[in-house]
């Protein structure tokens, strides 16, 4: 806070009891970075957050800084879709296969409208528990750290069924404990595991006429008679390289400006011989 004092005069010289000029500068408020570990997971995003002079406003959390206005939802394309409620708590679902880490970037308002630094949200997904009928989640907490899983326990049933997308008739038994490749249970046998693949990556660089290439990696793996895998690598054609313009045949002749004595005719050609292509030069100007 500034303040500064002072007076002013009218045109006779007189001048006025003196006044207080007070100038409050605002701090913006300063996000911090978060991480979670979950298969759907919801995170107070503000509660390390702080503003040195005022309050942090948890109901202007941004979503998607890079776009004008407030953004409460953001879709992550084929990777899944982040929400954010008025208390700050940011949901974020995954679509189905997906694993490992997702950034989220989000911002937030101060008590003044002021706007933070750009802070990030880490989250780790876990592989989605696959629970075969007839158990249930005894605790999934112990197993987020060594290969994501659940430690299922609690038989329901005398003729549990495989999980879905399994086939088979498993034998049974009352604790099973973390499955390592998010399909195998310990203590669960039988049941055949299909194949399963992480996101594809980006496409390769592309400077030729020829193909370009992306790939991807197994997630699960198959198990007891699980058909085999799917091709992991992906090619397509691709030519991006600077195609300079060249000039095609010429054209006919055009009729004669002048029907006796000297005259002009005109014939064309176009620049299609190549035509120019991905910041290619085009044809001189003759």
């Amino acid at each position: 806070t500034f303040s500064v004092k002072y007076a002013v005069r009218n045109g006779f010289g007189m001048a006025s009891d003196p006044a207080t000029l007070t100038i409050r500068v605002n701090a913006p408020p300063q996000a911090a970075d978060d991480a979670a570990a979950s298969q759907a997971e919801r995170v107070k995003v503000v509660r390390n957050d702080v503003d040195s002079d005022g309050t942090i406003d948890a109901a202007t959390v941004d979503l998607d800084p890079a776009t004008d206005g407030r953004q409460t939802t953001f879709v992550h394309d084929g990777v899944g879709t982040a929400r954010v409620d008025g208390d700050g708590v940011v949901t974020f679902t995954p679509e189905k296969g997906i694993v490992g880490p997702v950034r989220i970037a989000y911002t937030v308002n101060d008590n003044d409208g002021a706007t933070s630094n750009t802070a990030h949200l880490d989250i780790q997904v876990q592989p989605s528990c696959f629970l075969p009928a007839g158990y249930s989640i005894r605790n999934s907490n112990k197993c987020t750290q060594s290969g994501g899983g659940c430690l299922l326990a609690t038989l329901k049933s005398s003729t549990p069924i495989c999980a879905k997308g399994y086939g088979g008739s498993p034998r049974v038994s009352e604790s099973a404990t973390c499955n390592k490749e998010a399909a195998s249970f310990s203590g669960i046998t039988g049941c055949s595991a299909q194949c399963e693949y992480h996101r594809w990556s980006e496409w390769s660089k592309c400077c030729t006429v020829g193909t370009r290439t992306r790939t991807r990696a197994v997630a699960v793996r198959p198990q007891k008679g699980g058909a085999r895998c799917p091709p992991s690598v992906e090619r397509a054609s691709c030519d991006t390289c600077a195609v300079d313009g060249g000039y095609g045949p010429w054209g006919k002749w055009g009729a004669c400006s002048a029907t006796c004595g000297a005259g002009v005719q005109h014939r064309t050609r176009r620049c299609d011989a190549p035509a120019p292509r991905h910041m290619g030069t085009g044809c001189e100007v003759l």
